[in-house]
């Protein structure tokens, strides 16, 4: 298996459409592309069947900016190849649509279903060129304001688990008290109970027990009639 964070580009060319899970190798790749790296992919948006072995997906622009969003990329470039008026069938007949992203410095995963919510493409930015020098400005401080986000939900965390480490050990403490009395309650009990046993022998070895004995043998017959 190939490292995390291996390579500076990663490009797909005419294969997503044949491969009938092809979400899974998008992971695959977002996986082993370094933050800041670069993916392109080419997908037909309108060619005939050709399977090899199968012919599962079309994309259009719509669909290669889905792709970014799910890997977690920000889109850079978005377009479909459509023939120029005049073309003959031939020329760019496929229609491919085609996708640039980048991987950003903070990479959060994976879209996760839970959290998505839709936000309009903005097609002519993405499929004109490439985005502006303002907004390549502007990426490294949406990237740092999401960076100081993490940091600060990384310090939330630590502080509930030091919390929790103090309430542990004050229940700790109180446990320990509890055991100690639970010991000094069995032991006071331990020397009753001797006690209770010395007197109870030091009275059946008495004169007097003996004396009463007859008398209380008579009690006994007496009360199981």
């Amino acid at each position: 298996m190939l490292k995390n964070d291996s390579f500076d580009i990663v490009i797909s060319g005419q294969a997503f459409e044949h491969i009938e899970f092809f979400w899974f190798t998008l992971g695959e790749m977002v996986r082993v592309l370094k933050p800041s790296g670069l993916m392109c992919i080419i997908v037909p948006r309108g060619s005939k069947r050709h399977g090899y072995p199968v012919d599962c997906y079309r994309f259009d622009v719509d669909g290669v900016i889905a792709l970014a969003k799910y890997g977690g990329l920000r889109p850079l470039h978005a377009s479909t190849s459509i023939a120029p008026p005049g073309a003959s069938d031939a020329w760019y007949s496929i229609h491919d649509s085609m996708l640039v992203a980048e991987k950003p410095l903070v990479w959060r995963g994976l879209l996760d279903p839970m959290e998505y919510k839709y936000t309009p493409n903005n097609y002519e930015k993405l499929a004109t060129g490439f985005i502006t020098k303002a907004e390549q400005n502007q990426a490294p401080h949406d990237e740092n304001n999401a960076l100081q986000m993490s940091l600060k939900h990384m310090e939330f965390k630590i502080n509930r688990i030091y919390e929790s480490h103090e309430i542990l050990k004050i229940e700790h403490a109180a446990l320990q008290e509890t055991s100690k009395q639970t010991t000094q309650m069995l032991e006071n009990l331990t020397k009753e109970n001797k006690t209770i046993n010395y007197e109870v022998n030091a009275l059946k070895s008495s004169t007097s027990w003996r004396i009463t004995a007859p008398f209380r043998s008579i009690t006994r017959f007496i009360r199981r009639r």
